[in-house]
């Protein structure tokens, strides 16, 4: 039986709170930066390619903070971020939306949708030995 406070497990609760706590927070802030610096550009944001790296970068860290690396699709719920953010902005505009005044509730569903989707995708992929490359 493993000890709950195993040096595996405490290497693993350390990197998820030193490496990927910060990566989820640089990449929905920067995401939030790309989507301004986008749609309305002012000279105090910074330039949106710097944005769009750091967001990447946040989104990498927050991937081997998780200990999903290996799994690079797991990316795509961090590219959800600024793509439902520019899909929230211009869906808002229609007063029918459910969601108008809710933007991270949005952002928050796209992504736990685009989460299990891959999940399904990768158990899809693992129960089936035709699809393993």
């Amino acid at each position: 039986m493993e000890s709950v406070l195993s040096k595996e497990n405490l290497q693993k609760t350390l990197l998820f709170i030193l490496v990927g706590i910060p990566g989820v927070f640089l990449c929905l802030i920067f995401s939030i930066l790309l989507l301004d610096a986008a749609t309305a550009p002012t000279p105090e944001l910074p330039h949106p390619v710097l944005s769009a790296f750091i967001s990447t970068v946040g989104a990498a860290l927050t991937m081997i903070g998780v200990g999903e690396w290996k799994r690079k699709l797991y990316l795509l719920v961090f590219v959800s971020y600024p793509v439902s953010l520019f899909v929230f902005v211009n869906l808002a505009e229609m007063p029918a939306f459910p969601l108008r005044h809710q933007p991270l509730l949005f952002v928050v569903i796209v992504a736990i949708a685009t989460y299990y989707a891959i999940r399904a995708f990768y158990k899809y992929r693992e129960t089936n030995p035709a699809t393993k490359a």
